[in-house]
């Protein structure tokens, strides 16, 4: 298994601390934890996952140079290795990447997808993370379903100024 190097950057406010990948914008979500040490941990879990997607779907991965003059307290490279090889299967997968809305209420957590809201992409957590958990795993059974009946799936569109954070789905 090949390992990756990406430039993760970390930011704090009064909720935690937040961790993204720049170079993966486009498919990697925000990770979030209560410390430092803990947004470290979910990015790497993070990166772990969506790296795998992408090489199970044949997307390119971008890597960071082995020295970055632009690295800072709040800016480190991690070095990942996915831990799901590329299957047979690959060729017949796809990678579907999707917006999702969170919004706290209370003591939980709701999640939905605004595309696929119609067919049920809307659920909770108790935390920020599970409630993201559950709209990765609510999303791939309406794909699943919507593949199996013939429904045509929604392409979201790649523009920047839409609120929220894209998930990406493989099937």
């Amino acid at each position: 298994m090949k390992t990756y190097r990406v430039r993760v950057v970390f930011e704090s406010d009064e909720d935690g601390w937040f961790a993204s990948c720049p170079a993966l914008e486009k498919w990697e979500q925000l990770s979030w934890g209560q410390s430092r040490e803990e947004a470290y941990k979910t990015v790497v879990r993070d990166l772990e996952i969506t790296l795998a997607c992408m090489i199970e779907s044949g997307v390119p991965i971008p890597e960071e140079p082995e020295a970055s003059d632009s690295l800072d307290e709040n800016h480190v490279l991690v070095t990942v290795q996915p831990k799901m090889k590329p299957s047979k299967k690959a060729a017949s997968r796809k990678a579907y990447r999707f917006r999702v809305e969170m919004e706290p209420d209370e003591d939980v957590w709701f999640v939905r997808c605004p595309a696929l809201e119609r067919y049920g992409a809307a659920t909770w957590g108790e935390t920020q993370e599970e409630a993201r958990q559950h709209i990765q795993e609510v999303l791939s059974m309406v794909l699943e379903t919507m593949l199996e009946e013939g429904i045509s799936i929604p392409i979201e569109p790649e523009d920047a100024s839409l609120e929220g954070e894209c998930l990406v789905v493989t099937i």
